[in-house]
């Protein structure tokens, strides 16, 4: 009975341990892609982001008769849906991640305050834009000019970024060149 008792304060203690590596796990993960600062940001990119494979399915079930029809013609696969999602994952994360530490670095404050938004905007547009194709591909005509106006916008923000990010960074050398002249002659 000593023994019964003892396996199980184990498994408890064991259990516990690994419920506390993976809740500091989970923690440094969420501060990493900038949880709770910019929360709204990250639960509109998640939501895109799973309405994205549901919109996916849902456009293979239109275009197949249905998803098991899909799965035996070899038009879905498992695998491909998993090395898709894996690495749609970690790509999100580390672009998140850069989002997040670009804008709370001090010494990136400037250039910081911009490359954010501009990852952000990213994310927003190319989640969108994919979720106004599935919807494309399965038949529901009423995404084709949403989708057109969507991508013309996406150009529209990123020439305005790009060009904000090239004025800033243009200001951030010259100030730079003139503090070195100035420490130079004095």
């Amino acid at each position: 009975m000593s023994v019964i008792l003892g396996l199980k304060s184990f498994f408890m203690h064991f259990l516990n341990s690994l419920c506390n590596m993976f809740t500091a796990i989970i923690g440094f993960l969420a501060f990493c892609i900038g949880y709770p600062a910019v929360e709204t940001m990250l639960v509109a990119v998640l939501v895109l982001f799973v309405s994205d494979f549901l919109t996916r399915f849902y456009a293979i079930k239109v275009q197949n008769g249905g998803l098991y029809k899909a799965f035996i013609n070899k038009k879905f696969s498992s695998k491909a849906f998993w090395n898709g999602f894996i690495t749609k994952t970690i790509g999100y994360f580390v672009i998140l991640t850069i989002a997040n530490f670009a804008s709370i670095t001090p010494e990136l404050s400037i250039i910081g305050g911009i490359i954010s938004p501009i990852l952000y905007g990213a994310l927003f547009f190319y989640e969108g834009i994919s979720n106004l194709e599935n919807l494309r591909d399965a038949n529901f005509l009423a995404a084709i000019p949403i989708l057109n106006r969507l991508k013309k916008e996406q150009d529209k923000f990123f020439e305005n970024e790009v060009s904000d990010v090239k004025e800033v960074v243009t200001e951030v050398v010259s100030n730079v060149s003139s503090n070195n002249e100035n420490e130079s002659q004095g």
